[in-house]
């Protein structure tokens, strides 16, 4: 499945669950994105510090640690997606799963819709506590397993690809970091409406945005101006919105 185009490098439908992801992520490296913000709320001076994004795409967010500062470093599993993110931010990408890649020492782990993708979750929150100092942050964002609880079948993530393998509720998910030495700093809930009718509703103002992006000049404005005046922000965890976040401190 990630070998394929599954980020619509080539400016065509993305093989995986993303339309285009490519198009869709084109001005993200912004130090004005939600997840960015959240971690250097809480991680303090962020100059020198080792980051970690696990699933890293074409890195985005891992270009806006590096102009913060930061030594980056990225794992990625569709080869085209690391060879570009390699190409655009000259760190090292690993093509190779987190669990297997011995890695360690970072102060910022960052794992952005990808539990949901790994067969062995305990594994790999074994392996993501092991990867950071002591002090070290882990953000995770995933799908709410109490919006599947709530919602049933118009569920938004009742859907037929083969990418997502175990959901949580956020407190299962606390509770397994808790386990590894990970304590709760900071939760909310953010991503699309928790329901397929909801996307739907979205659908139409996404695309809108899609096609602003792409306008010559007046795009990158038009984007900068909305995230200068309406801010992302991370909700109460609540079962309106799809996905639940958290960060997580690696406790001595």
């Amino acid at each position: 499945l990630y070998g394929r185009d599954y980020f619509g490098l080539k400016g065509q439908a993305s093989a995986g669950s993303y339309r285009n992801y490519a198009r869709s992520h084109k001005y993200d490296a912004d130090s004005r994105r939600l997840d960015f913000r959240l971690i250097a709320a809480n991680a303090g001076d962020l100059r020198g510090k080792r980051v970690l994004e696990i699933g890293c795409g074409l890195g985005s967010l891992l270009a806006v640690f590096l102009s913060h500062g930061c030594d980056c470093m990225g794992i990625e599993l569709s080869p085209r997606a690391a060879e570009e993110a390699r190409r655009r931010l000259g760190v090292p990408v690993l093509e190779q799963p987190l669990e297997t890649a011995a890695v360690g020492g970072f102060d910022v782990v960052v794992a952005v819709s990808v539990i949901e993708h790994v067969a062995k979750p305990g594994v790999f929150l074994d392996a993501a506590a092991g990867a950071l100092t002591d002090g070290g942050l882990l953000w995770l964002w995933t799908p709410n397993w109490r919006c599947a609880e709530v919602h049933g079948q118009d569920w938004v993530y009742w859907r037929g690809d083969l990418e997502h393998l175990c959901y949580f509720s956020p407190e299962v998910l606390v509770a397994a970091c808790r386990e590894r030495g990970l304590a709760l700093v900071c939760e909310g809930s953010s991503g699309p409406s928790a329901t397929r009718k909801g996307r739907q509703r979205r659908t139409g103002i996404k695309r809108l945005k899609e096609f602003v992006k792409d306008i010559p000049v007046l795009g990158p404005v038009l984007l900068n101006l909305k995230r200068t005046a309406l801010p992302e922000r991370l909700a109460p965890v609540n079962t309106a919105f799809a996905d639940y976040a958290g960060v997580f401190r690696k406790v001595a």
